[in-house]
């Protein structure tokens, strides 16, 4: 992840889109919110070890998606060995993601902001 993520998710765990509010365009796989979704569906994987971490990241991003887009943000969270035995990135079709401060969405490469 770019420093985009404003210290929430913390570089070495993935944060991904996925749902009715994913639309990925072009060869890079950017993703944008649509704007006619009710809410935005993210995949949180992190290091089991960490799981109260993770626990309060999902909290910092349900209120910055509030306050950033307006949205209800679902957040799924699964250890790394939970994300692989069960393949729900790839089943979900999910694509990483990038949480950037307004005017600052184009400062990340792999994904976008709200």
């Amino acid at each position: 992840m770019s420093d985009c993520a404003e210290g929430v998710v913390p570089s070495s765990w993935q944060l991904l889109i996925f749902g009715s509010a994913s639309r990925c365009q072009g060869s890079g796989g950017r993703c944008q919110a649509r704007q006619d979704a009710n809410d935005i569906d993210l995949l949180v994987v992190y290091p089991a070890r960490e799981w109260a971490e993770a626990i309060e990241a999902r909290r910092q991003l349900a209120t910055l998606i509030a306050q950033r887009s307006g949205m209800v943000a679902d957040i799924v969270l699964l250890s790394r060995d939970e994300e692989a035995e069960s393949d729900f990135a790839q089943t979900e079709s999910a694509r990483p993601l990038v949480t950037c401060p307004p005017g600052r969405a184009n400062a990340a490469a792999s994904g976008s902001g709200f």
